[in-house]
């Protein structure tokens, strides 16, 4: 997968802790899922020596209910924007290595970062969709899950 791309997930977690819903399971890949119950976005450095950011996502938001999730990335250095049912959260470090071994739901071998939980969807793009098309998107899959937010 591109380091310019797209990613929107729905679903919810049901334990705390750090949990992996999308994530590239190379050493230290970029990932979203939670940390302590709350959305969280995490990109690995390109030479794989750990993590470019530990800052939480702000504003906290709980996924134990059903959200929509996801992140564009532009692959700049602050390009990777993650969301949370539509609220855009504080921008990441983008110029990260790319999505290898994709993995839903987990992470890489051994990983006790598994999601636990509930993925309804997701929707993978290999561009980042423009704030409109991001915006169709997410209320498709709103209508369909049923939300309301």
């Amino acid at each position: 997968m591109p380091t310019i791309y797209t990613i929107i997930g729905v679903g919810y977690t049901t334990q705390s802790g750090y949990r992996r819903m999308v994530a590239g399971v190379n050493d230290f890949g970029t990932f979203f899922g939670t940390s302590e119950g709350n959305f969280a976005t995490f990109v690995g450095k390109t030479d794989g020596g750990g993590w470019n950011d530990t800052a939480a996502n702000s504003p906290a938001i709980s996924v134990s209910s059903l959200k929509i999730m996801g992140m564009t990335n532009n692959n700049a250095a602050s390009g990777l924007i993650p969301y949370v049912n539509g609220t855009a959260q504080n921008s990441k470090n983008g110029a990260t290595k790319t999505f290898t071994q994709l993995c839903i739901g987990g992470g890489e071998s051994g990983s006790d970062q598994t999601w636990r939980g509930f993925i309804r969807e997701v929707i993978i793009y290999n561009s980042v969709l423009s704030t409109t098309n991001r915006q169709l998107v997410e209320n498709y899959l709103k209508t369909k899950w049923g939300l309301t937010y």
